[in-house]
């Protein structure tokens, strides 16, 4: 099972988790083009596209690194089969990122991780809540019997 978490300590996560590999490019599609696209869905700090020998007949791709830990999987889920230049391309996450595994297995399953990371979030906060209620209930409980 993935590392994946919602609460993961961006502190401890390597360049791999924030990168995803995009395939399947047009030899049209630029580094400008990529971030401008990419962009629209985290905060990009990287995008590596290295020459391609038209000689090789070796399809372009990319590598896109984003700033936060959570970006990479939304990106592959939400650009994963847009069409770029009349081409579907391919996005998912670097192939030994925390979020390659999860990834994976959640598009075999047809769930969605920004959904998956949604609820948990919601459930999370709910939690908080709840403990921060009992607590506040528990100590003014104490102190109205101190009192008497």
């Amino acid at each position: 099972m993935s590392r994946y978490n919602l609460f993961y300590d961006e502190s401890n996560c390597t360049r791999d988790d924030r990168t995803i590999y995009v395939r399947n490019l047009d030899t049209k599609v630029t580094k400008e083009i990529l971030w401008e696209l990419f962009s629209q869905v985290g905060n990009v700090q990287q995008v590596f596209m290295p020459q391609i020998d038209k000689d090789k007949n070796e399809p372009p791709y990319a590598l896109i690194t984003f700033k936060t830990i959570h970006s990479p999987i939304f990106a592959s889920e939400i650009m994963n089969g847009v069409s770029l230049y009349g081409k579907q391309i391919s996005v998912q996450p670097k192939g030994k990122s925390m979020h390659s595994n999860l990834f994976m297995e959640l598009k075999k399953n047809g769930e969605l991780a920004y959904q998956l990371e949604q609820d948990m979030m919601k459930h999370y906060r709910d939690q908080q809540m709840n403990n921060s209620y009992g607590s506040d209930h528990h100590r003014r409980s104490s102190r109205q019997r101190s009192y008497r």
